[in-house]
């Protein structure tokens, strides 16, 4: 599910002047599979991945992005940091040039500093873009190149005082979001609200972080999210609530919870266990119980906005209980719309036991999905 998509939204609004459903065209040439100037193809069942062909871009589609997040931890000064690292692709005509937006926060959470920078470019003089045969996405000066198939992911990205070099492997499957089978992650009843999500869960990563000229050397546990559609919320949708949780047995845990309008919540929220042998598990919005902790929110003093940051996770199915809880307060990312994105960790709700950590990114709660009509 995803994410900083606010800002990409927000552009499409600014620059088109109005929310776009997009479809195949009923003139389509079936035998050549061309697409007119003007239309988009939209997430459909039963899409057949495969890697790492997958992994890079996919340019029938509006929307697209790539989305890193890890705990890391360093010997050196005991420091312990959450990461994040974005790269997303928006198409306002399937055959146009895309705009190429990227983020990029840490957290240092010794410190209690959090810092986020972005970048907006064009595919304009090799300044963006996503290129399989290099086996790289960029922005400028940060990238993911992808090596071993898609296995190692190299993540490198500089602002100011802040660098991050990482290297991210992983020996597991990528995780495919939504029914069996279907190839489908479902946000809405119009045939358009859905995309194809998979991720990777597990990455193992190990690198250096340097903060004002000092390097840090630093190891972890990493999550990828790689989303592609053509549009995603329906109009009644007000905001979303997205966890990646990984525990300390191997296992992991994708949910997001969509708010409706009326203090509702979507029938489409749902989400992904995965064993630690890999095995994996569709959850719809029945299988889990997720609520935020009350008398547990956290004001904003430069959005306003007020963020729940205590959740408690009940899924009877799979023994589980979690207590989520920020590793941090402010790590609040304050753009053209604002959102809460950072690292938690995860307890076990009845005995208090630490069993995990994670991310979790928290959307709408200042109210400007509402004001620019999303």
């Amino acid at each position: 599910m995803n994410k900083s998509l606010l800002l990409t939204f927000y552009l499409i609004i600014v620059l088109l002047g109005s929310n776009t459903v997009y479809s195949i065209s009923k003139k389509e040439n079936i035998k050549s599979k061309q697409i007119t100037q003007t239309e988009f193809l939209i997430a459909k069942p039963n899409y057949q991945f495969s890697f790492p062909k997958d992994h890079f871009s996919h340019a029938n589609y509006a929307l697209e992005w790539w989305y890193y997040t890890g705990n890391l931890r360093s010997k050196q000064g005991n420091k312990e940091f959450g990461y994040e690292l974005t790269f997303f692709k928006v198409s306002f005509k399937p055959l146009a040039k895309p705009i190429y937006i990227a983020h990029f926060a840490l957290s240092d959470l010794k410190n209690n500093e959090f810092k986020h920078f972005s970048k907006i470019n064009r595919d304009f003089l090799q300044m963006a873009g996503i290129e399989a045969k290099k086996n790289l996405i960029w922005n400028k000066t940060w990238s993911v190149k992808l090596e071993d198939n898609g296995k190692t992911h190299i993540l490198k990205a500089q602002d100011k005082d802040i660098e991050i070099n990482l290297n991210l492997q992983t020996s597991q499957s990528p995780v495919i979001h939504g029914v069996p089978g279907e190839n489908i992650s479902r946000k809405g009843n119009c045939a358009s609200c859905a995309s194809h999500y998979y991720s990777l869960t597990n990455l193992k990563t190990k690198g250096q972080i340097t903060i004002n000229s000092q390097i840090y050397e630093v190891t972890g546990k990493s999550w990828m999210d790689h989303e592609f559609g053509s549009n995603q919320l329906q109009n009644n949708q007000v905001g979303w609530d997205w966890f990646s949780l990984q525990f300390n047995d191997g296992s992991a845990l994708m949910l997001y919870r969509l708010r409706e309008k009326n203090n509702k919540i979507s029938s489409f929220s749902n989400g992904t266990y995965i064993s630690r042998e890999g095995k994996v598990k569709h959850l719809n919005q029945k299988d889990f119980f997720l609520k935020p902790k009350k008398n547990a929110n956290w004001q904003s003093k430069k959005s306003k906005a007020i963020y729940p940051l205590i959740w408690e996770i009940i899924i009877p199915d799979l023994g589980l209980a979690l207590k989520v809880r920020p590793k941090m307060i402010n790590q609040e990312v304050v753009e053209q719309v604002n959102y809460w994105e950072g690292a938690v960790s995860v307890t076990d709700r009845l005995n208090g036991k630490k069993i995990g950590q994670g991310y979790l990114e928290l959307t709408g709660y200042d109210g400007n999905l509402n004001k620019i009509g999303i």
